[in-house]
């Protein structure tokens, strides 16, 4: 089984955010990810073969054995500040197909309590968990 790597541009991502004062949470997936083996965060080597992560033909297209997520925390310590950050990014994907073209899903919470996915596929807001 191949291992997982952290692309190149998903690393320079991960460096901008910290450099805006953000925590970069991470983005090859830990040893609970394999295990499941369905995540953005793992790579070819290291998914189910009917992981959803490799239904749609953009996957498939581009699946190789690095990761294809990032996890954002914290944006100047703060989550507040985060959230603020989030639902900005949303909006703009929701506005412009040339700023959500690299974006596959974003994980949210607009408020602190209930947990939101935009979906590029559809452009579309759901709650987190329901799937197009």
């Amino acid at each position: 089984m191949a291992k997982t790597i952290n692309p190149a541009k998903l690393v320079e991502l991960g460096k901008f955010w910290k450099a805006q004062s953000g925590v970069n949470l991470g983005v090859v997936g830990d040893a609970s990810h394999v295990a499941k083996g369905v995540s953005y965060h793992l790579g070819k080597g290291q998914l189910l073969p009917d992981a959803l992560r490799i239904t749609l033909p953009r996957d498939k297209a581009g699946l190789t054995n690095a990761a294809s997520a990032i996890d954002l925390g914290k944006l100047d310590g703060s989550l507040a500040n985060l959230r603020v950050f989030s639902k900005w990014l949303v909006a703009r994907c929701l506005a412009d197909a040339g700023v959500r073209h690299d974006i596959r899903e974003i994980i949210y919470t607009p408020d602190g309590k209930k947990v939101q996915r935009y979906d590029h596929v559809d452009n579309s807001l759901r709650p987190c968990g329901a799937r197009s």
